[in-house]
């Protein structure tokens, strides 16, 4: 919004582009001047200039960072960012600035979860790339606390907020928290101030499944046997593929979540595979216990993106005005790419289907969840480079997954050197640990945490562990305590984080966690989403090591 907004710039950029690209015929000398109108065409639909806005900003950012962690000739990864738009202002944020991104597509497997919160156990690029998020988040926080310029927040000084300002609450089951939150929220997100999402591929689980009623109208005259090698020259590999039309999309090779315990069903040999089901990481290795991208986005779009801890910061919930996700590349029988026609706009329409009954519609028929539910505006890009998405590679055989993750926050304070920077860095997906880490074999059992392998964990661990963001989530909070008492002294979390230090028990992760939740309405919501029998996330794994990792370290 605004009369600066991306709109206007975008406008302006395109026309002076062209007319830089003209001959210097006709135009000015020196001495002489001349003015300039054009007349653009911007064309809705799927491929609409918000969403090639969206993934232009996220590319650049991703090619300016150094080679480090990134796919080598062979290998893809997928890629997820977060940008942030600001209307009236002339810093180029209208335009959007990449606040957080993420690479990756490897977990850490269950066994070998982490009880010290330094190891990531997720690795797949939305998860990271959200991880970068809230830390991004927290130091924005920060900066308001102390007076400096935050992009994203201001104080929320106004202590006689009623709420009636910003309507209704976001959902009912949180209504008799809001005007709690809002009075006491610590920070506000700036007017004008909006978040996109961007993913280089349909996020793993449901949102990869693609409804195809020629294929279950096949299955339902039990005609399963054809599932593999299919017939009529169709190839149905259980990977994520729905043949060259397209473009090696359609199905994911995360595992159907069939039972609270974490049972699953690979679903080997089904021609089809269910809609709007829950499941658990893809993985051919060990077996690990992380929800899909798609439930965890499905979650978010309810509770919002911030996270359980910054819920009690923030004055109303962060959601995404946009989610963008890349369209698959299709190809013609030839093999050659096909840039438009009518296979493109389907596999595009299959795509934006299958994103929206991920995030929304799967939820529709739960009691009391729909209502809770923001609903973003959902985009379709064009299809990412082969190195960024999975579908190529896979289908031809020809590349493997990249080993390494990249994190990249826009501007961080470094736990260890207190500097504040753009932060990058390398992980290996798989450990979940920095790149650099050398595997220490251990002396008990097969099933000890990574932490007990490693001579010193911190040293490996990254920024946007669990250990780390909760270090600077408190830190946030103390600073608050000390620049604004008064303001904090309205902040139930504040009471919670400094009332421990007098205490002879400091409150750990789980304490600050739990209370959180419950004070924010984060809880309330998070519990509308999965409780009912009738929820396709009733079955979410909660990792009892996760779990129990909540509990080791403290403020």
């Amino acid at each position: 919004g605004g009369d600066d907004d991306g709109s206007s710039n975008d406008v302006q950029r395109v026309v002076l582009e062209a007319y830089d690209a003209l001959a210097k015929n006709g135009k000015p000398s020196a001495g002489q001047y001349t003015t300039l109108c054009g007349f653009v065409m911007t064309r809705g639909g799927d491929d609409d200039g918000s969403s090639n806005d969206v993934q232009r900003v996220v590319l650049e950012a991703y090619d300016a960072l150094a080679k480090n962690g990134k796919p080598s000739a062979g290998q893809y990864t997928t890629l997820c960012g977060f940008v942030m738009t600001r209307g009236g202002d002339d810093d180029g944020s209208s335009n959007g600035v990449v606040v957080a991104l993420g690479t990756g597509c490897k977990c850490v497997p269950a066994h070998r979860r982490d009880g010290e919160g330094y190891v990531l156990a997720d690795s797949h690029a939305e998860v990271i790339a959200r991880r970068a998020f809230v830390r991004w988040l927290m130091e924005q926080a920060r900066a308001a606390a102390v007076g400096e310029r935050s992009s994203a927040f201001e104080r929320n000084d106004d202590d006689n907020d009623d709420g009636d300002d910003d309507g209704e609450a976001w959902c009912d089951a949180a209504a008799p928290f809001v005007r709690a939150r809002r009075r006491g929220a610590l920070v506000r997100v700036r007017a004008g101030v909006e978040f996109h999402m961007y993913c280089s591929q349909p996020p793993c689980g449901d949102a990869s499944v693609f409804d195809r009623p020629d294929a279950r109208r096949r299955a339902s005259r039990d005609d399963t046997e054809a599932s593999i090698s299919g017939r009529d020259g169709e190839v149905l590999k259980r990977a994520k593929t729905i043949g060259a039309g397209g473009g090696g999309a359609g199905a994911t090779g995360a595992k159907l979540l069939v039972a609270p315990n974490g049972a699953v069903d690979p679903e080997r040999g089904e021609l089809v595979q269910r809609l709007g089901a829950a499941r658990l990481k893809p993985g051919r290795g060990e077996p690990c216990d992380c929800m899909s991208c798609s439930d965890k986005l499905c979650r978010w779009c309810a509770v919002g993106f911030e996270g359980a801890l910054m819920s009690s910061v923030v004055r109303e919930p962060i959601f995404m005005t946009t989610i963008v996700v890349a369209a698959p590349k299709v190809f013609d029988d030839l093999g050659a790419h096909v840039e438009s026609g009518q296979d493109v706009d389907d596999v595009r329409a299959n795509v934006l289907d299958a994103l929206r009954r991920a995030t929304e519609t799967r939820m529709i028929h739960v009691e009391g969840a729909s209502s809770l539910r923001r609903r973003p505006e959902l985009l379709c890009a064009p299809p990412s480079d082969a190195s960024l998405a999975s579908y190529e590679g896979m289908t031809n055989g020809d590349r493997i997954a990249c080993p390494t993750t990249i994190s990249h926050i826009h501007r961080a304070r470094n736990s260890v050197t207190g500097v504040d920077a753009p932060a990058t860095e390398v992980t290996l997906g798989a450990r979940g640990y920095k790149l650099g880490y050398k595997h220490v074999p251990a002396s008990t059992s097969a099933d000890a945490s990574l932490a007990g392998q490693v001579p010193n964990a911190a040293k490996f661990a990254a920024q946007i562990c669990p250990r780390f963001t909760f270090a600077r989530f408190i830190d946030v909070i103390k600073t608050f305590a000390t620049e604004h008492p008064g303001l904090a002294a309205r902040n139930a979390i504040t009471q919670v984080v400094v009332g421990t230090e007098s205490g002879s028990t400091p409150s750990t992760y789980a304490d600050v966690k739990r209370a959180a939740k419950r004070l924010s309405g984060y809880g309330a919501v998070d519990l509308a989403q999965r409780a009912p029998e009738t929820s396709p996330l009733r079955h979410w794994v909660d990792s009892a090591r996760k779990m129990a990792a909540y509990n080791t370290f403290a403020v």
